[in-house]
């Protein structure tokens, strides 16, 4: 399914933000997702990475466009909820990780 598959893509680039040492506050981060705009907020902000652009301008632009929607509907679950089930406190990119990780598992489940 061409979604996962955008979704794996977005991790990976989300991956490699923090491998460059990148941060984001988890409260930029929640308030993105809130607002339905994470992807455009991380591929405008990154854009000089070029780790987005097969997302925002590639073959998975479509189905890269559902995952703002994704990623906006856990935006009022995490909130306050970071740590106690991600195990992560500090680390908007991190939080974003452990999502994709948990929304792929998810996928899976249902496949």
């Amino acid at each position: 399914m061409k979604s996962s598959q955008a979704l794996r893509l977005f991790g990976l680039c989300v991956n490699g933000l923090i491998d460059l040492g990148h941060t984001e506050k988890i409260e930029d981060i929640e308030r993105e997702m809130a607002k339905e705009s994470i992807l455009e907020y991380l591929s405008t902000k990154y854009s000089q990475t070029g780790f987005f652009s097969e997302l925002v301008e590639g073959a998975y632009k479509e189905q890269a466009l559902a995952l703002n929607n994704l990623f906006s509907q856990w935006s009022g679950y995490i909130e306050g909820n970071e740590c106690r089930r991600f195990w992560v406190k500090k680390s908007g990119l991190t939080l974003l990780s452990s999502l994709c990780l948990e929304m792929l598992s998810e996928s899976d489940r249902k496949d």
